[in-house]
């Protein structure tokens, strides 16, 4: 006699699907050679892959990694073979991608800007004191004519004079350039004052 006389199988449901590839960077003090940064966006390619596996774990997945990259003193665009991070039960259509980290050069900036307020209604009038604040960042110099070309604006919202108590207000831009990083305001908020017009 065989017992139990029924044997159960529990079947786990396949799934085939194309999902995203997300490059990572080992980043480290030393990644990039001194006054070298990251310009634009890193690609891969091909930028997507075909994986399969159980449903439960390939459904949910938002992206592949790949493999940490781990360079040092990097000071030009550069390509690299790179193995994707390996996933227990999943299989994927490429082991390998390449990946290219466009650098460049940059320099530091540092400028004299007038504060503009923002949102004041039509019937007063709002000046930020002080009226100048120093702004300093970085960008890569092949972007510095976009920069020249589109000045940066820092401002202060009188909607945000609420939740600040009415005392001091932040300063922050108006739109923030992709090309541009490592923002710094000084001073970081201002003093206002608000008149009828």
């Amino acid at each position: 006699d065989i017992t139990p006389d029924t044997l159960f199988f529990k079947f786990t449901e396949m799934m085939v699907r194309k999902i995203a590839l997300r490059p990572v960077l080992a980043m480290h003090s030393k990644f990039y050679y001194q006054q070298y940064m990251q310009n634009g966006e890193i690609s891969v390619s091909p930028d997507s892959i075909i994986i399969s596996g159980p449903g439960s774990v390939v459904a949910p997945l938002k992206y592949i990694n790949t493999e940490p990259i781990n360079l040092a003193g990097v000071s030009d665009t550069s390509t690299i073979d790179c193995e994707l991070e390996k996933m227990n039960q999943v299989t994927f259509s490429v082991q390998k991608v390449k990946v290219v980290i466009p650098v460049d050069r940059f320099t530091e900036v540092e400028e004299m800007h007038t504060v503009l307020p923002v949102n004041v209604p039509d019937t007063l009038n709002m000046i930020a004191i002080p009226g100048q604040v120093t702004l300093t960042y970085r960008i890569c110099l092949s972007n510095y004519n976009k920069i020249v070309n589109n000045p940066l604006i820092p401002i202060i919202d009188y909607e945000d004079i609420p939740k600040n108590q009415g005392k001091r207000l932040s300063v922050f831009l108006s739109d923030t350039p992709r090309y541009v990083s490592n923002i710094k305001f000084s001073p970081k908020e201002t003093e206002f004052l608000i008149t009828r017009k």
